[in-house]
């Protein structure tokens, strides 16, 4: 998958383990997972204020009608991004299991 411009864990292949290299991979999970779950999190609390601002102006305090919405919302848009979520690890372990290969190869 291209990222900025480059390919994710180009960067890795045919380098010795070092903490750089190690730091790196880290920074681009981190960076992957980060990116999966924003679009995730951010319908969540979307959701919630949306709903919690409905019940200050009804005055209606029904737990269920905060949890029900949030979950649909949450798992609808899981849905929609779980190809793309999965594509973006798929490219992160491919990278770090070449460059374990590269390193139990010598």
């Amino acid at each position: 998958m291209v990222a900025a411009g480059r390919v994710i864990g180009e960067e890795l292949r045919g380098l010795d383990v070092t903490p750089d290299l190690v730091v790196s991979l880290m920074k681009a999970s981190l960076l992957a997972a980060a990116t999966v779950m924003a679009p995730i999190l951010l319908t969540g609390l979307v959701v919630g204020v949306l709903i919690g601002a409905l019940q200050g102006a009804t005055q209606i305090n029904e737990p269920t009608m905060t949890f029900v919405p949030k979950v649909v919302a949450v798992g609808a848009v899981s849905a929609l991004i779980l190809p793309w979520g999965l594509d973006r690890f798929v490219i992160i372990m491919r990278a770090a299991i070449a460059q374990a290969a590269v390193v139990a190869g010598r």
